[in-house]
């Protein structure tokens, strides 16, 4: 399964799909994103916040 670097992690990917990324003057391809599901995003999303406000709450 392919992974993906998110915030210092490799996380594996639920999909196999990817964006190209291509400048819009001459058409050329960049680069390659791997994509991923909506649940996945959400789930790192809630992970990220919630250790977020952990680090805030230890500091007060």
């Amino acid at each position: 399964m392919e992974k993906m670097y998110i915030n210092g992690n490799f996380v594996e990917s639920k999909t196999h799909e990817y964006i190209d990324v291509e400048n819009p003057a001459t058409e050329e391809i960049l680069g390659r994103f791997l994509t991923e599901t909506n649940m996945m995003w959400k789930k790192l999303l809630r992970r990220r916040l919630g250790h977020k406000e952990s680090g805030e709450n230890a500091r007060q």
